[in-house]
């Protein structure tokens, strides 16, 4: 029988191992290196080679182990076809990027992002309550 060590540095090798996986790396890669740290899933999709039902499944995956937050805009308020979808860091998702030295060309990465054409038309539209990047470097520090 094995005790299951429930504390911080249990926790946060959990998540780590989660990031570790090639397309969950690409995925948060990505979502880190996003202009405002929140990418629609439209982007994710068009962005990445995983096909949709793997990129769902990873992005559940990530979300569920709190790497990941889903951010949902009210279909109401949303223009149509407008993304409503979008997807960020959590606080503990950020610092492990940020220490972390498998992701030491995010900086780079943000330099160099380029939107793919399949979003251009789409307004960037910050979904409510969502924590760019900007907020994660803010409250990192």
């Amino acid at each position: 029988m094995t005790v299951k060590d429930t504390s911080f540095g249990y926790e946060r090798a959990v998540k780590i191992r989660a990031m570790a996986q090639n397309t969950r790396h690409d995925i948060v890669s990505h979502i880190a290196a996003h202009p405002e740290g929140l990418p629609s899933l439209v982007e994710l999709d068009a962005a990445l080679p995983a096909n949709k039902s793997t990129l769902y499944g990873h992005l559940d995956m990530l979300t569920e182990k709190q790497v990941l937050v889903r951010y949902e805009r009210d279909s109401e308020n949303c223009p149509q076809n407008a993304p409503r979808v979008f997807y960020g860091l959590t606080p503990t998702g950020y610092s492990i990027v940020k220490e972390s030295a498998a992701f030491d060309d995010i900086e780079a990465l943000q330099e160099q992002y380029d939107a793919p054409s399949e979003t251009e038309s789409h307004e960037p539209v910050r979904p409510p309550h969502a924590q760019t990047i900007s907020d994660l470097e803010a409250n990192h520090e």
